[in-house]
């Protein structure tokens, strides 16, 4: 499955942050692909909000993020987990010239 990208990873610089679905196949988090860290919200994507999964506070923490057996999540997944409003559309990047006629 592919991974549905959120941005560059602010704490290595050589990962993206991708939405990963969490084993009990509720919860979604962000998780870089090269660091491993975590971001609970799309919204707190930086170097500060970074949380190390394996540290043993984390678990107590945040009990429903397993990620041994998650995924990559889906567009859909993302969606009903209510963060569809941070994904990118098609032509997010890139608003054509407006038409003053």
């Amino acid at each position: 499955m592919e991974m549905i990208g959120c941005c560059p990873c602010p704490s290595c610089g050589e990962g993206q942050v991708g939405y990963r679905l969490c084993s009990n196949r509720e919860t979604v988090v962000l998780l870089c692909d090269n660091c491993a860290l975590v971001w609970m919200h799309p919204n707190k994507v930086d170097a500060d909000q970074a949380r190390d999964p394996l540290h043993p506070d984390f678990a107590r923490q945040h009990p429903q993020v397993e990620l041994r057996s998650s995924r990559w999540a889906t567009r859909p997944e993302i969606e009903a987990w209510g963060w569809g409003i941070y994904l990118m559309k098609p032509g997010d990047l890139f608003k054509g010239p407006e038409d003053n006629s």
